[in-house]
């Protein structure tokens, strides 16, 4: 399964790593999708897919290199439209905010199912 991970700003690490692990268990995650845009979930998702030898997919080069024009305002939406046509099978969402609002908003357009981490 293609799992997009996004979110994560003020998320325990545990949290993150528990998130993965029973969402590999439920569904069996073959490729994580993530921007690496530097946020906790991103990065730790990587590590965990590097242990773990899954693949790990970015957006095409290109995005990064048009989202610096704009303000983070408006970078953000781009980012999650790039993400969103790269077509996963699922979003693993962590932690709410207004740009993963935007990016759960898009999933459900585009008929993603989301899977919310609760680490409360």
């Amino acid at each position: 399964m293609r799992v997009l991970v996004d979110g994560g700003l003020g998320c325990p690490n545990e949290a993150i790593y528990r998130g993965l692990e029973a969402c590999h268990a439920t569904y069996g995650i073959t490729e994580l999708l993530f921007a690496s845009s530097g946020n906790p979930a991103d990065r730790l998702a990587g590590e965990w897919c590097r242990r773990k030898r899954i693949k790990i997919t970015k957006p095409p080069r290109i995005t990064w290199v048009n989202m610096q024009k704009y303000r983070p305002r408006t970078a953000a939406p781009m980012r999650n439209a790039a993400m969103i046509a790269m077509k996963p099978d699922m979003l693993l969402a962590f932690k709410h905010g207004t740009g993963l609002m935007d990016m759960m908003r898009r999933a459900k357009a585009a008929g993603i199912p989301i899977v919310k981490v609760d680490f409360s």
